[in-house]
């Protein structure tokens, strides 16, 4: 801040004082400065005069030094904010750099955490684990970007998909047990949401609701959203008013023998008339009861919608009333829905067979904003693979902190009770540190010393080089004398090459040859370990059983394909082809054991000739093992054992797809068991309680369901359906039985059903049995097919029976303990036929042979190949063993080689003799007769 100035100058001129301010101290000294221009230079005058301008000019300099002060003072503030404005805009970039890749991180790991964390709710709430749960995961990675065959783009995100296979899972229960069902229900319903413009959750919910009610199964899925989609688009409910109506009626129609198309077309014709759809369901289901209850549109105890709504017509118009006949409440139901019947007819024959929902699917997902979804899914995806890398990071991460502070916690109790033993060690530590910075010190010098010598090569080597050049200019010069000179040219020529040699050799470092040796070593037995004979001959065979292994699992998937599409339509064959594809179902069950036998048994045998260490690590654990044998010996087999497990596990993915497979041929073949023997089933069920009339009528309708309609079989049962319904009208109307005499009832007829169902099963064991029997005893059969045919029939028997019996119950488990027993006496079966086989070719082939050398040679090889195969028995095979274990096995291994060794031998004896014996019969013809 400039200085203020307090004194006064009392400038007279001309008796007249002058202000002390800069503006008029600047006039004045303008004056006094023209004043002076008059006056004689160095006269009195001009120099008082002179005087009082240099006061005044240092007045002035004085206040322009106070100016030039504060401009660079507020000079130097600008550039500083100028400079900090220049390196913060950087640093705020950077920092801005940093938190924008930690929030990438954090919501990398968020992505993966709650994708997980959906799996997991999946898993709690329908019981899914392991690869089912795994395989569920990635497909609706893999669906969340799909296109489907018919053009549809999902949109929904991976979490997204998880929710609605848990929401599926929940309200379909027995999808669980069939996961390609699963998915293949949910990617219905998503197809649903997107046909409707509608949210996921009402498409999944009138998905499965349609199959809870009509009893269909996840094949009819397609067939349910097309009827849906083409219902919402044809009339005035949409989705989740379909829902709320089938919630309500589908039942009591599905019983009365009503499709599913039927449903909805009379939901769709109704709908105009009801806003609300829940009093609209159940007015419909109260007037179908009714209908039921005074059969009206029944023919030979069969219920037809078209006759019913023709019925009533008839009888509104002869002047009967809608209230007499379905009540106040439902009356108006009952004329609507003979008003609107025509209506009924031209919406029941639009949703039937039709492809709307697929159509519609597709056209309300062919645009920019489904395709950016789309991307953004991607994105997703990458996030959660991400996040599932760096999670296991941040969760070792967030360990060691807690672990730092419990120890930073824990610390200064710690020093205080060991402080004389901290302090012993801090003191030896200083002792050491000093004898280490000696040897520090001392290979630093080493060091030194060591570059001073090889500064010295590169000396000896740049004169060396020096030396070769001026050898080439020579020979240059001397290439142009005379021809005399040409030997003195070869010889400077050795002379440079004894240079150069020397030079390199002066360069060369001798650890960089023993790396270069090391490299070329580790080269040469990885190159044996991949190209040997050997290793080609093993990863042929791995190719090869895995090449096999898919080759049987897309048989077996081709086959289920074509027997799924013969169950969905069950009701259109006759009994033979029920019969025919029950039989094909079991035929094709027993093969694909056999072949998971099969593949099992190839699976071990991979493992057996891959459990062996390869040479590079004997190699890298005689270094790990220190020389010890023992040790190394111990290395050697549990990288054999590592070898073996991985080259069995190529085969493992396939041989978990041929299980899986196989059990959806069961549920075929248990689904068509009940189907086919349903009338069978309901006959032989009760009639004493209300929970058996119930039983005997779902068990008939189920059968019905599955016969040509018009057929005899078709009107016999449906006459047993009537009888069955008026059964349990009848006893409703009495309601005789007290809830405890109703719950004895109720276990007594769950006992009865059961064994009903056991018996028909073990009449059919006992028919199947006898007929082998038969066989057996005619001749017509082995003694080995017959105990293998009897063997199979009795595991199909106690798999019928697991169908019956309750998880859990002592019955079941006794039964699936039975089944086990059963396995390993099949797999026993199976290996001595394929001994027994073995034997009888090799006996048949020794039977060719003539007398002599090559029989005796085959004789001897059968002799050993038997011995050798009890030997190999005694051997123990499981993952873990024991050491005494590992011991007996190394004994028999051992025993085997020699056994082998001595074999051999005796095979080269008995050539050699046979080689001696041709040379004295040769002799003998040499030498002349007597």
């Amino acid at each position: 801040m400039a200085e203020r100035y307090t004194r006064r100058i009392n400038l007279y001129i001309n008796d007249k004082e002058v202000r002390n301010d800069i503006a008029s101290i600047r006039k004045e000294m303008m004056k006094m400065q023209s004043a002076q221009n008059r006056m004689i230079i160095g006269s009195k005058e001009y120099k008082a005069q002179a005087t009082k301008i240099g006061m005044l000019r240092g007045i002035m300099n004085k206040h322009q030094a106070d100016l030039r002060k504060t401009q660079q003072g507020w000079f130097s503030l600008s550039r500083a904010a100028d400079t900090a404005n220049k390196y913060m805009s950087g640093a705020m970039a950077a920092v801005a750099s940093i938190m924008a890749v930690v929030m990438g991180l954090r919501k990398a790991a968020k992505a993966a955490m709650d994708f997980e964390e959906r799996l997991d709710n999946l898993s709690a709430l329908t019981g899914l684990e392991g690869r089912q749960l795994q395989w569920l995961g990635d497909t609706a990675k893999e669906t969340s970007i799909a296109i489907t065959k018919s053009g549809v783009r999902i949109k929904q995100s991976a979490t997204d998909i998880v929710d609605a296979y848990t929401k599926v899972g929940s309200q379909r229960p027995e999808l669980l047990k069939n996961k390609e069902a699963l998915h293949e229900v949910t990617k219905a319903g998503i197809i649903l949401s997107e046909a409707a413009k509608s949210d996921l959750e009402p498409a999944v919910k009138g998905l499965t609701m349609a199959m809870n009610q009509h009893n269909l199964g996840a094949s009819e899925a397609n067939r349910i959203i097309n009827a849906m989609a083409a219902g919402s688009k044809l009339g005035a409910a949409n989705i989740p008013y379909l829902t709320a109506v089938i919630e309500k009626s589908g039942t009591t129609l599905n019983l009365m023998n009503l499709s599913l198309e039927d449903n909805i077309a009379l939901t769709e014709a109704i709908a105009p008339s009801f806003s609300e759809a829940a009093a609209a369901g159940t007015s419909l289901d109260r007037t179908f009861l009714k209908m039921k209850a005074q059969q009206i549109g029944y023919k030979d105890g069969v219920f037809d919608i078209g006759r019913a709504l023709e019925e009533l017509r008839y009888r509104f118009a002869n002047g009967e009333s809608a209230v007499d006949l379905f009540g106040l409440r439902h009356a108006k139901m009952a004329e609507i829905l003979v008003k609107n019947r025509s209506e009924f007819v031209r919406f029941r024959k639009g949703i039937t067979d039709t492809s709307i929902a697929f159509e519609q699917a597709g056209k309300n997902t062919d645009n920019t904003a489904t395709k950016l979804q789309q991307a953004k899914n991607k994105l997703a995806l990458a996030m959660i693979t991400f996040g599932e890398t760096i999670n296991p990071v941040f969760l070792k991460s967030t360990n060691l902190i807690t672990y730092m502070i419990k120890g930073l916690v824990l610390l200064p109790d710690f020093i205080r009770k060991n402080q004389i033993v901290l302090i012993s060690l801090a003191s030896a530590l200083m002792a050491y540190n000093a004898a280490l910075l000696s040897s520090i010190a001392l290979q630093v010098r080493k060091n030194i010393i060591n570059k001073l010598e090889l500064m010295w090569n590169a000396a000896l080597v740049m004169a060396s080089t020096t030396k070769v050049a001026a050898m080439k200019i020579q020979i240059m010069f001397m290439r142009k004398s005379t021809a005399a000179q040409v030997a003195n040219v070869a010889a400077l020529k050795k002379a440079i090459f004894y240079e150069q040699a020397f030079g390199k050799a002066l360069l060369a470092n001798p650890v960089g040859l023993v790396i270069a040796a090391i490299g070329l070593l580790v080269v040469a037995i990885k190159s044996y370990d991949k190209y040997s004979a050997q290793a080609v001959a093993r990863e042929q065979e791995k190719a090869e059983a895995t090449r096999n292994l898919a080759e049987a699992n897309k048989i077996l998937t081709e086959t289920y394909t074509g027997v799924d599409k013969q169950m969905s339509a069950l009701n259109k064959m006759s009994i033979q082809q029920k019969l025919d594809l029950q039989t094909k179902i079991n035929k094709t069950i027993e093969l694909a054991e056999a072949e998971l036998l099969l593949q099992q048994a190839k699976q071990k045998e991979l493992f057996a000739h891959n459990a062996q260490a390869s040479l590079w690590q004997k190699t890298v654990n005689i270094f790990k093992s220190g020389g010890n044998a023992y040790v190394g010996l111990s290395m050697n087999a549990i990288d054999a054992a590592n070898n073996g497990k991985e080259a069995a596990s190529t085969m493992q993915e396939g041989i978990d797809n041929l299980q899986d497979r196989i059990v959806q041929f069961k549920q075929s073949g248990s689904t068509l068991d009940d189907i086919f023997n349903a009338e069978k089933i309901a006959d032989s069920i009760g009639t004493d309680t209300l929970t058996e009339l119930e039983e005997k009528l779902s068990t008939y309708q189920t059968a019905l369901k599955n016969i040509k309609v018009g057929t005899e079989d078709y009107l016999r049962v449906a006459a047993k359906i009537t009888a069955v319904e008026n059964d349990i009208d009848a006893a409703r109307k009495k309601n005789a039985l007290t809830s405890e005499e109703q719950r004895k009832k109720d276990i007594a007829a769950a006992k009865s059903l059961l064994k009903a169902k056991i018996d028909a099963v073990t009449a059919e064991h006992n028919l199947v049995t006898a007929a082998i029997k038969k066989q057996h005893l005619e001749g017509k059969i082995s003694e080995d097919e017959y105990k293998g045919q009897l063997l199979i029939q009795e595991l199909k028997f106690i798999r019928d029976k697991l169908k019956i019996y309750k998880v859990g119950s002592v019955e079941y488990a006794k039964a699936y303990n039975e089944s086990l027993s059963k396995q390993v006496d099949a797999e026993a079966k199976v290996k001595e036929l394929i001994l027994k086989a073995d034997q009888v070719l090799s006996d048949s082939r020794i039977a060719n042979f003539e007398e002599g050398l090559e029989k005796e040679i085959a004789l001897q090889n059968r002799k050993w190949d038997t011995e050798k195969l009890k030997l190999e028995e005694q051997l123990i095979e499981k993952e873990q063993l024991s050491e005494i274990e590992i011991e007996l096995n190394d004994k028999i291994n051992q025993t085997i080689e020699e056994k082998t060794t001595e074999h051999q031998t005796k095979i080269q004896q008995i050539k050699d003799a046979a080689k001696l014996a041709d040379l004295e019969n040769l002799v003998d013809a040499a030498e002349p007769l007597d």
